[in-house]
């Protein structure tokens, strides 16, 4: 009995004694997280599904088109676009509005992350039966899309939200598309004169010098203006995350069409498919977000504060200083991910 007591005795000297801020911050933080994520998931998937089922109940039936058999899929493709355009906001807008702190690109990225996962399995369904899995198992097929795009959204909500309250350092969203607008623009720019100069080069040897020659040039003196105007907007990213960044995106959009090329979600654009379009739009979208995406990551990276095991935590900073956040990131992977060096 006189254990218990002191056992009891313990416990509360030791509830008193903790720091206020790292006990109530993660209790008060993280008790409507399931509540989040389930509205964030049923607001994606709303607003994502509910366009496209009216593009397809208002779509005319299919006509013969000299002997064939053809589909218009404009009211397919407007539908589409309108879900793409809104799922974003489906889940953020709710998923914001119950505490959360992650920006809406990230419903994007994550999104389009499980809409890439469903076209993985999706192929591997077409390969492994010899049949397009949209005439095999269309309603199967479009809802296990329309569902892990939407778990995706939620979850890069909630993986973004967890690393920022375990101490990870914001993005700035205007300094993103700002890099990345002054990175694209001039790149154009200088695309268009390097294919021009090209043409005017005799074709062999010397026209594929040339224009492999303007290319490198075009594309580092892109690098250059967007790498000089996130530095000017305070910008702390290492000169090779645009580089990096360019890369990535380029490869992920490219990623995204050979998908789309292998388990389509409508039949090719020249027969009728226009719903792909808005698709193949999401692949352009994540290769324009490369640079923008790499130069913020690595900007996180710079500001985030050191962090050491050794450190010894004083009374002083220990309810809520950057060594207690250092150790939420310690406990969120995600957000070690995204605060962490490269």
């Amino acid at each position: 009995m006189k254990m218990t007591c002191l056992a009891v005795l313990l416990l509360s000297t030791l509830a008193q004694a903790a720091p206020p801020s790292l006990v109530d911050d993660f209790e008060f933080e993280d008790n409507r997280r399931t509540e989040r994520f389930v509205s964030a998931f049923l607001g994606g998937a709303t607003l994502l599904a509910g366009p496209i089922a009216i593009g397809y109940a208002a779509a005319p039936p299919a006509v013969s088109c000299f002997g064939f058999r053809c589909a218009n899929e404009l009211p397919q493709a407007l539908g589409t676009l309108a879900g793409v355009s809104a799922f974003t906001a489906g889940a953020a807008i709710p998923f914001t509005l119950m505490g959360g702190r992650a920006g809406a690109g990230f419903s994007y990225l994550g999104g389009a992350a499980g809409f890439a996962t469903g076209l993985v399995l999706l192929s591997i369904v077409t390969a492994a039966t010899h049949e397009p899995w949209l005439q095999r198992m269309p309603v199967a097929g479009a809802g296990l899309l329309l569902g892990l795009t939407s778990v995706g959204s939620a979850l890069g909500l909630d993986w973004r939200d967890q690393a920022l309250r375990a101490g990870a350092v914001p993005w700035s969203a205007g300094r993103a598309w700002l890099t990345g607008l002054a990175f694209w623009l001039p790149l154009a720019g200088f695309g268009a004169i390097t294919a021009l100069v090209t043409t005017m080069v005799p074709y062999g040897p010397a026209q594929l010098g040339t224009a492999v020659g303007l290319s490198t040039i075009s594309v580092s003196g892109a690098a250059a203006i967007g790498f000089l105007v996130h530095r000017a907007m305070k910008g702390k990213a290492s000169w090779w995350a645009m580089a990096l960044g360019t890369v990535g995106g380029v490869a992920a959009g490219a990623l995204m069409g050979a998908l789309l090329y292998l388990a389509p979600p409508s039949s090719a654009p020249t027969a009728g498919g226009e719903m792909l379009y808005p698709l193949l739009g999401v692949g352009v979208t994540l290769m324009l977000a490369g640079p923008s995406v790499a130069t913020e990551w690595s900007n996180a990276a710079n500001s985030a504060p050191a962090f050491s095991y050794d450190d010894e935590p004083t009374e002083t900073d220990a309810p809520s200083s950057a060594k207690s956040r250092g150790l939420g990131v310690e406990l969120f992977p995600a957000g070690f991910g995204l605060a962490g060096r490269f």
